[in-house]
């Protein structure tokens, strides 16, 4: 990476587990995890990162974020492809665990997107067009120690159409209207599918 590019962000997919027991860290607990993850894990959305790999030069003014809420991960990655550094998603090169966990802790139980605090990080974000900002939208992914280009689909390419204007023209009304705009298709589309299977 670092031969490639001075600024760039690494990100991933993080996978949901139930570690039900102290981990014994003798020797083949690497692969006793990894079956775990195989037979009980789940790959979690790619709208939530959890790890981010950066140089130092990058992201010297971050704002005030409150980190635990929504909206401050995807910021990461909304910044580095406004500002034209490598966004690569790491998930098939780099396995992370996240213990799987309920919001008891949390005020009134609610979910960290129910509190203030991922209001406030929207706001200093920018707005919630910045703060949709996934693994959907890199642009690299690294694959086998290899940096590979985006992986396109149906998803990925509406998220390219959506996210071009704020990208390119610094436009936040246009990308809101055509963000708009797919999900309001998509809507309909799924409402008349369901009504056919009635």
């Amino acid at each position: 990476m670092a031969e490639l590019a001075d600024k760039f962000i690494l990100v991933g997919q993080r996978w949901d587990l139930d570690v039900l027991e102290a981990l014994d860290f003798a020797e083949g607990w690497e692969a006793k995890l990894r079956q775990d993850i195989e037979s009980r894990g789940r790959l979690h959305l790619p709208a939530g990162s959890d790890y981010f790999i950066f140089p130092h030069p990058c992201y010297q003014d971050i704002p005030d974020f409150a980190i635990g809420r929504a909206g401050w991960d995807n910021w990461m990655i909304y910044q580095a492809r406004k500002q034209g550094w490598l966004a690569v998603d790491a998930t098939r090169s780099i396995t992370i665990v996240h213990q799987q966990h309920d919001y008891a802790h949390l005020p009134e139980g609610k979910t960290h997107r129910q509190l203030p605090e991922t209001d406030e990080n929207n706001r200093l974000a920018g707005g919630r067009e910045i703060t949709r900002f996934s693994l959907l939208d890199v642009d690299h992914r690294l694959v086998v120690g290899k940096l590979r280009g985006r992986s396109w689909n149906a998803t990925t390419l509406r998220r390219a159409i959506e996210t071009y204007p704020l990208l390119v023209w610094n436009n936040y009304l246009l990308t809101s209207q055509i963000t708009t705009f797919f999900h309001r298709v998509k809507y309909k589309f799924s409402y008349h599918r369901n009504e056919g299977d009635e």
